[in-house]
């Protein structure tokens, strides 16, 4: 149980006694995630789509919560909750109290496996069920992120199974993939397709074994062939970006193809391969493009 200090953790018995058949209902172990992953600001998902911080402490580490079974004399029902580390007193005779953090490292990957058999995992466990910040939890504070859930592990068991299957699917693709595609998709990603084809096949398992969803999406939907066509046109000086107007324009007569809005985190090559894939006037330019970058035509082309 929480360690008590003068007003730290001081439960009515009943309130102890339903906290304590809360976690006891868990096993001997429980888990939970921290919505803490961001988006890879490196669009070529080289270490995966998401990344997570170094470290991630959840606050408040210290707070109110209200505990309706109090009914002794002289309690309030409002109560002051945090997992004490250490409580002395100082020269004037004033409590000074330190406290156990919840600390989540970046190998964790937003989640943290709690012992419940042992006493520290156990408080780290009933403070979050108590902490404004848990998901459904108990006194969850809805002007808050929430930013903690508890793992249902059923529902884990059925995503840890779906992407198993979708590895299996995405690493199968990869080894189908000539080395011609290989270089298509590392275009398709904006990585460097001049690099050494083992280099490119190893870069696209690691994506299609860390990310196996996005992988089998962005295949399924097919958008890396225009990507990629995109890519090797700027390259092979087909067509031309100008950030400044953010527009794509043909090299050889200068004529723009297409003003693009720089709103959002898409890259212009994947904005581009948007604007190719949808509409009859992408389609069209698609087309063109790919001819050329296929060396099946050498005239200019203006649209």
């Amino acid at each position: 149980m929480l360690r008590q200090v003068a007003h730290y953790n001081d439960f009515s018995p009943k309130f102890i006694e339903q906290l304590e058949e809360r976690v006891n209902g868990f096993g001997d172990t429980v888990r939970y995630k921290f919505d803490i992953e961001k988006e890879n600001p490196d669009k070529e998902f080289y270490n995966g789509k998401t990344i997570f911080p170094q470290m991630y402490t959840l606050d408040p580490t210290v707070f109110n919560i209200t505990d309706k079974y109090e009914d002794r004399v002289g309690k309030s029902k409002s109560k002051t909750v945090a997992n004490i580390k250490t409580a002395e007193m100082n020269e004037h005779g004033v409590l000074i109290p330190t406290f156990n953090k919840i600390r989540v490292k970046s190998g964790a990957r937003g989640v943290i496996r709690l012992d419940l058999t042992k006493d520290e995992d156990r408080n780290t466990c009933m403070l979050i069920e108590l902490h404004p910040k848990l998901k459904g939890g108990l006194f969850a504070d809805p002007s808050k992120f929430q930013v903690v859930s508890r793992v249902d592990e059923k529902a884990d068991a059925t995503t840890q199974r779906t992407e198993r299957s979708a590895r299996l699917i995405a690493l199968n693709a990869v080894n189908e993939m000539s080395d011609a595609k290989i270089r298509e998709f590392a275009d398709g990603m904006q990585w460097d397709s001049t690099q050494e084809i083992e280099i490119l096949r190893n870069q696209a398992e690691i994506l299609a074994d860390t990310e196996p969803i996005f992988f089998n999406d962005i295949i399924k939907d097919n958008v890396i062939e225009y990507r990629a066509v995109v890519k090797k046109a700027i390259d092979k000086g087909i067509i031309m970006f100008d950030p400044a107007e953010y527009k794509f324009s043909w090299v050889g007569n200068k004529q723009p193809i297409t003003v693009l809005s720089p709103i959002g985190e898409k890259t212009h090559i994947e904005k581009m391969a948007e604007f190719l894939k949808i509409g009859t006037q992408g389609q069209e330019v698609f087309k063109k493009i790919k001819s050329l970058t296929d060396g099946k035509k050498e005239k200019e082309i203006a649209v």
